[in-house]
């Protein structure tokens, strides 16, 4: 019996009419030779050698390089501009801006939009395009903005100049950065040993060869694991280079050691140099220490670059985290609890900040906790042997970077939530609780500008809004603890009254567009990882039409979880498709592009 898929993916075969199968014929049916073939690839590469096969490849009609151009450039890519503009129409929304340069030198503002789509119920964000800026001033970069949310037909009117701004800087960068400045408590031959450990298989197979047969016998396994390359860019990407590392730690070293013996001239001292570099037990140590750090932070830096992450349970991991580290040099009775869970709190940071400077709040350099719940710090203490000394200077070492990561934390961490921190007020839990709800006078109407007129019918919605319970929104749901936030507001915004009005629209708007606040500006450092890859050195013609048109494409065909092969042209594209479109003359920046397939 044919598999569906394989209709699918082949693309000029279908299924044979249940008339013909009667007659005998076979179950595929080959539209462009016209007959009937059996469902094997085999027999279908064999039928593509035949001559029948190639004379209907020949009597197929093509399309030439500047049609394909064309149709790619005006076709499915402003199409998903016209459906990006219907999905933020009447709703507010945030914008995520950066820019960088290309392999041509020349720098590109990405504009990406997040905003509410109440057909979907969910926080979507979305390419919007990008700009040639030349000039990267404050002012330019100011009226580039402005003048492509004109030009794509943006509502503006809600855009106002604020003297007083409010800056929230990236968490993800503020934790790369708390992790980069408490490393330099650390021995700074840590990074030549991991960096020159992988450096020495880059360039020779041989000695590839040479690790993979000493790697398996001395372990039994194939294939060791992969050493990571260290990124310069991102310290918290040390995460995977010291995991890999890690895991391999004695194989490497015996090996380093066995090419130092056998090179009694010394004429490779790079050799020499990581055989003892693994050989000093401290290094194990550090790097098992390390291991366990970088993994909780990568965690937390992962789950705020999600493309749709939920901002509350977010935060409320970034205290648990904050916290957890504290808690590791830091006495229990030195830390502020204002509530069992939930988003960070000032407070709480304010009252760590002034506890590190307490040097009674410490705990002694015995009960400082290495390695949280696990022992592999300890046991990388008694593998390696150190004495009283380097042991004490190892467990030094390790307490000052701890000592400068929460430091770190609690001095970049306050800019960085300060506005988000007051979304609080829109948890479910708080919202609905009876307890800890705070006064319609707090909720963080100045980040969001509203007329007196929905701010007083905002007043009366929050009153009116502690009177209800979970399940007159979401009946299916049981824990308020547990539901999603961006779900609970939308079935807020969404409950009419008995004459068919909605109850709290005003309310669940505002909240709403709190919650499209991007937590950072991951999404557009990850766009300028695809322009890269896209605009190589092999395609610097291309311009930015086309490249405007293949990110869009991209982001729809993602956000929608198509695929280029069952991707289905819309009755407005094919009607687009028009003499006017395929001839229309050449624009500045359109022409030296070639077609790239959409992959996704």
């Amino acid at each position: 019996k044919p598999n569906a898929t394989f209709f699918v993916h082949t693309g000029w075969l279908e299924k044979t009419s249940v008339y013909l199968i009667r007659q005998g014929q076979q179950e595929a049916w080959y539209r462009l030779c016209k007959c009937a073939l059996w469902c094997h690839a085999t027999q279908l590469k064999k039928h593509m050698a035949t001559d029948k096969h190639q004379r209907a490849l020949k009597d197929c009609p093509s399309v030439k390089g500047s049609k394909q151009t064309a149709l790619f450039a005006h076709g499915p890519g402003a199409r998903h501009a016209a459906g990006v503009d219907r999905g933020h129409r009447g709703r507010d929304y945030s914008l995520i801006v950066d820019e960088s340069t290309d392999t041509k030198t020349i720098k590109h503002m990405a504009l990406m939009v997040r905003y509410f789509s109440a057909k979907e119920e969910k926080i979507i964000t979305d390419f919007l395009g990008l700009v040639e800026t030349p000039r990267t001033t404050a002012e330019d970069l100011y009226w580039a903005v402005t003048e492509f949310l004109l030009l794509v037909g943006f509502n503006v009117k809600k855009m106002r100049d604020v003297p007083n701004l409010h800056l929230v800087k990236c968490i993800c960068h503020a934790l790369d950065k708390c992790s980069s400045a408490a490393s330099r408590q650390l021995a700074g031959s840590l990074e030549i040993l991991i960096r020159e450990s992988r450096n020495w298989f880059s360039n020779s197979a041989l000695r590839k060869v040479h690790y993979c047969e000493l790697y398996e016998t001395l372990t039994g396994r194939e294939k060791p694991p992969h050493l990571v390359r260290l990124a310069t860019t991102r310290w918290l990407l040390w995460y995977g280079a010291v995991k890999s590392h890690t895991q391999q730690y004695d194989e490497l070293r015996t090996l380093f050691r066995s090419v130092a013996d056998a090179d009694q001239g010394r004429e490779c001292p790079i050799a020499h140099h990581l055989a003892e570099l693994h050989e000093h037990g401290s290094h194990r140590v550090y790097i098992t220490f390390l291991a366990s750090i970088l993994k909780e932070t990568a965690a937390i830096n992962v789950a705020f670059q999600r493309r749709y992450a939920d901002i509350s349970k977010a935060h409320a991991d970034l205290r648990t985290f904050i916290e957890t580290m504290a808690r590791r040099i830091l006495k229990p009775e030195a830390i502020l609890c204002t509530q069992a869970s939930g988003m960070v709190s000032l407070t709480e940071l304010q009252a760590l900040k002034v506890a590190m400077l307490n040097e009674d709040n410490f705990l002694p350099l015995d009960l400082v906790k290495f390695s949280g719940e696990g022992e592999g710090f300890y046991r990388a203490i008694v593998q390696e042997r150190l004495s009283e000394e380097q042991k004490g200077a190892v467990m030094k070492a390790c307490k000052n970077f701890l000592h400068a990561f929460v430091t770190e934390l609690l001095g970049r961490l306050p800019s960085c939530v300060e506005g988000v921190a007051k979304m609080r007020a829109f948890v479910p839990s708080v919202a609905l609780g009876e307890r800890g709800r705070p006064r319609f006078s707090a909720l963080p109407k100045d980040l969001i500008s509203q007329s007196e007129e929905k701010a007083e019918e905002m007043a009366s919605q929050w009153e009116k809004f502690a009177s209800m319970s979970l399940q007159d929104f979401c009946p299916d749901e049981e824990d308020v603890k547990k539901v999603d936030i961006v779900k609970f507001w939308a079935a807020v915004g969404a409950m009419k009254d008995g004459g068919g009005e909605l109850n709290f629209k005003e309310l669940a708007g505002f909240a709403l567009s709190f919650l499209t606040l991007p937590l950072s500006n991951a999404v557009v450092e990850r766009l300028f990882s695809v322009l890269g890859v896209v605009k190589k050195k092999l395609r610097n013609r291309m311009g930015l039409e086309m490249l405007n048109s293949i990110f869009k494409i991209r982001t729809h065909l993602h956000a929608k979880g198509l695929c280029c092969v069952n991707f289905t042209p819309t009755p407005h594209m094919l009607a687009s498709f028009t003499a006017r479109l395929l001839y229309a003359p050449s624009r500045a920046g359109a022409g030296g592009v070639e077609v790239v397939e959409a992959e996704e």
